[in-house]
């Protein structure tokens, strides 16, 4: 059982898990078409203050844009994010 419960926490908090960033990046494409900055400098303070608050360095996003140019899947899923934070459906 314990064996167990560390085997899941070890793949819970693998390095290939990138639920935060996912997240931040499909809130990101949404907002940033609804923001508006002066400078293209303010853009990115606003990005990495959004890094930050998720707890994510520069290194491990970059790691998780290496990952997206990868995967189709991790492609797929922050589609899928983007999609509940930000599409309306139709009624």
């Amino acid at each position: 059982m314990i064996v167990l419960l560390g085997l899941f926490l070890l793949t819970a908090c693998s390095s290939d898990t990138y639920e935060s960033e996912i997240a931040l990046e499909a809130h990101w494409q949404c907002d940033v078409q609804r923001l508006a900055f002066a400078e293209l400098e303010d853009m990115t303070v606003e990005f990495e203050s959004r890094l930050a608050a998720e707890g994510v360095t520069s290194d491990r996003y970059a790691d998780f844009e290496g990952a997206l140019e990868e995967s189709p899947d991790l492609r797929a899923e922050v589609l899928d994010a983007y999609d509940q934070y930000c599409v309306v459906a139709d009624d």
